[in-house]
């Protein structure tokens, strides 16, 4: 037995075991002994595989349809900005259209500034636009918007850059003449209007005997070399008797609002 031990361990019968094997593998009966003993290994690898494919497959599948998605979110995104770009520059080609009209109707002297931005302290509304005194702005201009209506003045001018305060804002005071839309009289009344600390207007030091209603416009009076004559400023919205007081009080609503203060007009006729 000892022997039999020895002569399979030694490297003459491993060499004879390798020949042998190579001999069966070569031949066609022994590579059919050969694939029948490793094919159902190969049918476990290849099964092996399938599997795992399968399982990564949804991984490249759905990081493919999210590259996908984001491509189109991209395009969207661009066709959504292009869109918006083309609303805006239809609303400011209709707001200069209706300077343009204006100004041929009434005014010779009318520029056009940007409103660039708005600065708010103590209790003040100031509004910044993009033209100064190099483009002949001075304080005092009366600030229009597109349907001639009165939205402020000019308070101060900086070399390319100049400041205007609205009428709604505290500093803001000019001679008021009530138009009485609502009945036949042609009357004229007269009062001060004052901005009030970017709330509202108010007319004040209107004669107690006057009689006008809710609704009526107010316009610029053009008294005292302030701003000319005929610029509206609004309409009545609330009429306020003061007791034991020789005048009335109106409320002014302003037929502007600030979201559309974008584009606006500098009156220069008068000065």
């Amino acid at each position: 037995m000892s022997r039999f031990w020895a002569l399979i361990s030694s490297k003459k019968f491993i060499i004879i075991l390798l020949v042998v094997l190579v001999f069966i593998f070569f031949s066609l009966k022994g590579r059919n002994i050969f694939i029948s003993i490793f094919k159902p290994i190969g049918n476990i690898f290849h099964s092996l595989a399938i599997k795992t494919s399968s399982i990564f497959s949804p991984l490249a599948d759905k990081e493919t349809y999210q590259k996908e998605n984001e491509e189109l979110r991209k395009e969207l995104n661009k066709a959504l900005s292009s869109l918006g770009r083309l609303y805006v520059l239809e609303e400011e080609n209709k707001t200069l259209r209706q300077y343009l009209d204006f100004k041929e109707e009434r005014y010779k002297n009318l520029k056009l500034t940007r409103v660039i931005g708005k600065r708010e302290e103590n209790g003040s509304v100031w509004f910044l636009i993009d033209k100064g005194e190099k483009d002949g702005v001075l304080k005092g201009m009366p600030v229009i918007n597109e349907e001639g209506i009165l939205i402020g003045e000019i308070a101060k001018t900086e070399d390319k850059i100049s400041y205007f305060w609205p009428v709604y804002d505290s500093h803001f005071k000019t001679a008021g003449i009530i138009l009485q839309t609502n009945n036949a009289s042609t009357d004229e009344i007269y009062g001060i209007v004052e901005g009030q600390y970017g709330l509202e207007l108010k007319m004040k030091y209107i004669p107690k005997e006057a009689f006008f209603s809710k609704g009526d416009l107010v316009i610029t009076s053009g008294a005292g070399n302030d701003l000319e004559k005929g610029l509206i400023i609004g309409e009545i919205s609330e009429i306020k008797n003061l007791a034991g007081d020789f005048f009335k009080e109106a409320t002014i609503r302003p037929f502007f609002e600030e979201k559309d203060l974008d584009i606006v007009g500098i009156l220069y006729d008068e000065y």
